[in-house]
């Protein structure tokens, strides 16, 4: 009779494209897999689970799941998510500032933060990119306690380890332009957009090296997650793709 394989060999197998004993089972390892606050309310009562929530991701409102909750449902993953760098700014009981001077607020009813202010919109030069009150990058509280969670997770389950890093910078970018001038740059002034896409990611290359060093060789899986398409397609078009995208990613 063949082993079962541990949850950690079915994660890797399928990854590898491999054929593992059963279909690996992910919940909560990434803020993209996790659950909204109040879907996961629901299932805190169905499993009895009490406290309050931690959020992997406050503008979309996604949770770290209880270990509780990930045991009963047998998944095969654990999330080692970062710190939040320093510069959130508290605007009232539902409306924050983010360390990229992103305003949000979350509106009665809604699952999510919708975006009230987006601080480099309108007539920007280079210069104005150049000098902008950027995140630091290097902030320590990023990694904060990120090697330990993930010993712990080692030590104590059998189950994959996924490091969350940074978004590259395209949906970065867009919460500082702005949609409208976002789209406009990518067509009409590709100096602006251009640097705007090596601002961001400067920081977020050099975010994500520090959270590597910190914890990376230990992990199972990295994921590292932007967004470029819709339900359709393309956000823009191949060949603004080619010229904007893809040649920041080569």
């Amino acid at each position: 009779m063949t082993k079962a394989m541990t949850h950690r060999e079915r994660v890797s197998a399928a990854l590898s494209h491999q054929q593992p004993d059963m279909v690996p089972i992910d919940l909560g390892s990434t803020a993209e897999t996790s659950i909204v606050v109040e879907g996961y309310e629901k299932l805190k009562k169905h499993f009895g689970i009490k406290g309050e929530n931690r959020l992997c991701h406050r503008m979309m409102r996604a949770v770290q799941v209880d270990e509780p909750i990930l045991q009963a449902l047998d998944i095969e993953t654990r999330g080692a998510f970062p710190g939040a760098m320093k510069g959130i700014q508290e605007l009232g009981p539902s409306r924050y500032r983010d360390p990229w001077g992103v305003e949000r607020i979350h509106p009665e009813h809604s699952y999510y933060y919708d975006q009230l202010r987006f601080p480099l919109s309108g007539g920007i030069t280079i210069s104005d990119i150049a000098n902008y009150s950027w995140p630091d990058p290097d902030d320590p509280q990023i990694v904060q306690g990120l090697k330990e969670r993930v010993q712990w997770i080692k030590e104590n389950t059998d189950c994959a380890v996924v490091l969350s890093l940074p978004a590259a910078f395209v949906h970065a970018s867009q919460y500082l332009r702005g949609f409208e001038d976002w789209y406009i740059d990518i067509a009409l002034h590709r100096k602006r957009i251009e640097a705007l896409f090596d601002a961001v990611l400067e920081i977020t290359l050099q975010v994500a090296k520090n959270i590597l060093q910190e914890a990376g060789r230990d992990v199972d899986v990295v994921i590292c997650a932007d967004d470029l398409g819709t339900h359709n397609g393309l956000q823009i078009s191949y060949a603004h793709y080619l010229k904007h995208i893809k040649l920041m990613i080569s």
